[in-house]
Order: structure tokens, then sequence, then C-alpha cells
């Protein structure tokens, strides 16, 4: 299997073997433009943004519990793709949690840097 569909290899597996309504799985599917690594710019930072593809917010349940809500935006009409390998499909209400980390890695790693400054100060 190339390198560049590993990532996708679970929600391929699942898909196929879960769908029973004749239609091809997503990975016998003619080749798509946007998903070919060729087509797409090369990331050069250690981070990179997706502007209005994943919205969040910080949310109080009725019991009282704290959690990020998170969830990919699809749009038809984008270009880019509506799946996004990060997405529980498992389960429900699992949504984005396998991407809980990489969500909000910038502001730990600030909130990292932070901490240790205001630690080395106390010592």
């Amino acid at each position: 299997m190339p390198e560049h569909l590993r990532p996708a290899l679970l929600f391929v597996t699942l898909l196929g073997a879960c769908s029973d309504s004749g239609d091809n799985p997503p990975h016998t599917a003619a080749p798509n433009p946007f998903a070919d690594p060729a087509n797409a710019p090369r990331v050069t930072t250690p981070v990179y943004a997706m502007p209005d593809f994943i919205d969040g917010a910080c949310t109080v349940d009725d019991n009282g519990v704290s959690y990020l809500q998170a969830m990919a935006l699809t749009d038809p009409t984008d270009p880019r793709a509506d799946d996004f390998n990060g997405e529980f499909i498992g389960g429900d209400g699992w949504g984005l949690h396998l991407v809980d980390m990489t969500l909000t890695l910038g502001d730990l790693v600030a909130l990292g840097a932070q901490q240790a400054e205001a630690w080395l100060q106390d010592r």
C-alpha cells in the first residue's frame, strides 16, 4: 500500500466492511485530484492552518462538565475533501477525539513555555 494512503486505512476498512448498500467502497472510487499528494502544497512548518474547516467551542453540559466541542465543517462546494482522518466513525459521541491534542497543540506549546518561564523565575 502506498505510504500516503496508510492514514486512511481505518476509514477504508470500516466503511468497506460495514457497507451493504452495494456502492463501491471509497477506496475503489476514481482518483480524486485533491487527494493526490503531488497536487498538495508542501508544508514547510511544524504547524499549518485549514481555515473554516474545524470549529470548536468550550461547552458545559447539563451536569456541569466542561469540554472542548469540535466538529469538521463539511461543505460540498469547497474543493477540500469532506472526510477527515481524525474523525472517529466507529461509535457515537467520539467526534474529533482522536485529534484533541493536534487541535490545541499551538496553545499547549505556548502554555508549556509560560509555565516553564514561571517555574524558572521562582528558582
